[in-house]
């Protein structure tokens, strides 16, 4: 039995748990390269052939590595992280506050503001690390350029290692502004604790229905194209917490959010970290990241025409995008995945739509053409999101690139469920997901093409029955 101690599932390939195997069989090499030279030594007692191959050795050695594993370790011209850090940062207002939640979108930022002193205005804060003390405690420091963080935990009680969560109990029937919350939590009166069944005390939240103040002038004075009407804004934002507890880095959050009163703009890298708190429909997509403002996204009160145009504006001529469509480009799995994970195909067809929506078609065809020829499907795979793009050109009435690009992903899911589906059932199942995402391309085409062009759409729906009936004779 072998045991690597290595953790079974994690985001990425973790190699360096293997570096003591790897400078083990390193040893063997060099004994079996000392073994080889003795041995020529028994052969033949010429000294320049036993020069010559013991550096014929030193060199095929490695060289054989590196003929093996240069072109796909090969990272050279290659700067996906640093212009798609660049991009998040150039998404936010000036003096933003930024919440991120993980290595890929947070480490590229810090080299920017710490190394190139890029956009140092902007204060982001790393949501996993705020339930360690350390980290939760820097909040209070006032960096230059970036200010400290608006909170109202002093020092002492960010470095308190007690309360990691906080129980959700209804206890009132009303609505409770955040302030009033962090406070009740704060209390050390025993009528704001609740008795666990181990007999520990424990602050609480009184209240899954939560509500911050809506501070119009502070949102428009700190904006360039976030215009409200203050006739139609409500005056606080009410939202609902869908779980029984609250973690320590989700209270720090709406402390944060309930201090900085939107005298700053407020953005999160996925709406994911506040979908439980009740906050994703109130997160609408500015350039790479989701902002906070005081509606959802289905009753936008903003001036619709000019947030489009500046999202047009921010993506065509101030995101930069690292070569990720440079053929000579070596792009590793990560790289792939962090195309997805950020939802670059969902940007744009979401921009896109909101150009089409106030008549500047020709802008949003322009955007889906530069989303296809920056991620092409020779590079970047087809994903769930692909077919959104078709639906963004029958938006901007461009019918013609709509049915070829539909044509196109139709093709591609085609070829891949029939050679997934040729296999035996085992591979088949090993290949579930594979399977299910050309399975929803396939159909999201087909619903999209149903009120599109109604020949593609019998087309596309002919060719998916014939698979489905295939697959049900051979089962």
């Amino acid at each position: 039995i072998i045991y690597l101690n290595e953790v079974p599932i994690t985001p990425r390939e973790r190699d360096y748990v293997h570096v003591g195997s790897f400078l083990v069989f390193a040893i063997w090499i060099g004994l079996g390269a000392n073994a080889l030279l003795h041995s020529l030594k028994n052969i033949t007692t010429n000294k320049p052939i036993n020069w010559l191959v013991a550096v014929a050795l030193f060199l095929l050695v490695p060289g054989l590595l590196i003929s093996e594993n240069w072109d796909d370790h090969n990272r050279s011209d290659r700067y996906t992280a640093r212009d798609f850090g660049k991009n998040m940062l150039s998404s936010c207002e000036q003096n933003a506050i930024l919440f991120t939640t993980a290595d890929n979108d947070t480490y590229p930022l810090w080299y920017l503001q710490q190394v190139e002193g890029y956009r140092t205005d902007i204060r982001q804060i790393l949501t996993t690390f705020l339930p360690v003390g350390w980290y939760a405690n820097q909040l209070n420091y006032d960096y230059e350029g970036s200010g400290s963080t608006p909170i109202s935990f002093s020092d002492s009680e960010l470095l308190m290692k007690k309360n990691q969560y906080f129980p959700v109990l209804n206890k009132i029937d009303s609505s409770i502004d955040v302030k009033q919350m962090v406070l009740f939590v704060k209390d050390n009166d025993n009528r704001t604790k609740v008795t666990m069944g181990n007999g520990e005390q424990m602050s609480f939240i009184p209240s899954s229905e939560l509500s911050l103040p809506i501070n119009l002038a502070n949102i428009t004075n700190n904006s360039e194209h976030i215009q409200i009407d203050g006739n139609n804004s409500p005056l606080k934002l009410e939202f609902a917490v869908t779980k029984r507890y609250l973690t320590r880095d989700e209270l720090l959050i709406l402390d944060i959010l309930a201090n900085n009163d939107w005298k700053r703009p407020v953005y999160f890298v996925y709406p994911s970290l506040v979908q439980e708190l009740g906050l994703a429909e109130y997160l609408h997509q500015e350039g790479m990241l989701f902002r906070l403002l005081p509606y959802k996204k289905q009753n936008t009160l903003h001036n619709k025409s000019k947030f489009a145009l500046h999202q047009y504006n921010l993506i065509t001529e101030t995101f930069k995008w690292g070569n990720v469509n440079n053929p000579n480009i070596f792009l590793d799995h990560t790289n792939k995945q962090m195309v997805g994970s950020f939802r670059f195909l969902q940007m744009f067809a979401d921009a896109a739509n909101q150009l089409s929506a106030v008549g500047e078609n020709n802008k949003a065809v322009n955007l889906i053409d530069l989303a296809l020829e920056l991620f092409p499907a020779n590079r970047i795979p087809h994903s769930y999101l692909s077919a959104n793009l078709v639906k963004s050109y029958y938006n901007a009435e461009a019918t013609e690139k709509a049915n070829i690009l539909a044509k196109s992903i139709h093709s591609s899911a085609k070829n891949k469920l029939s050679y997934y589906l040729s296999g035996n059932t085992q591979s088949v199942n090993n290949l579930g997901s594979e399977t299910q995402l050309q399975l929803y391309l396939m159909q999201e085409l087909i619903r999209i093409t149903e009120s599109n062009n109604k020949q593609l759409h019998n087309e596309l729906r002919a060719d998916f029955e014939a698979i489905y009936q295939r697959q049900l004779a051979r089962n």
